[in-house]
């Protein structure tokens, strides 16, 4: 029986790799850019005010966490210039970072 397609090379299977995770990592800062980071104003100091929603981070098994802190951070170069405040939201959250996460992001953060 002929085969009707033919077994796909290394390097298309590659490349098919590449073009999905760069369209996963599309989406993935699509959702933390608009579910999980937001400018919020201005505090009492007028430093700016950034809330981050834990209610709206996704299930740990499907999203490495780690990826999601690369986003904020890069999403933070983009609001902040200097000293900011950042507000975090975990209540009613159905996907809990740990601990030992909450400390690393925290101490990522930094002062600028």
């Amino acid at each position: 029986m002929p085969r009707l397609f033919a077994k796909p090379s290394p390097e298309l299977k590659l490349k098919y790799q590449s073009s999905r995770t760069s369209v996963d990592e599309e989406a993935l800062a699509d959702y933390v850019y608009s579910k999980v980071i937001y400018q919020a104003g201005v505090d009492f100091e007028s430093k700016p005010m950034v809330i981050i929603c834990a209610c709206n981070l996704p299930d740990p098994k499907e999203v490495d966490y780690n990826r999601i802190l690369e986003r904020i951070l890069l999403k933070l170069d983009l609001f902040v210039e200097s000293d900011y405040t950042v507000v975090l939201f975990a209540g009613g959250a159905k996907h809990n970072p740990g601990w030992s996460w909450m400390f690393r992001a925290y101490k990522s953060l930094g002062r600028k």
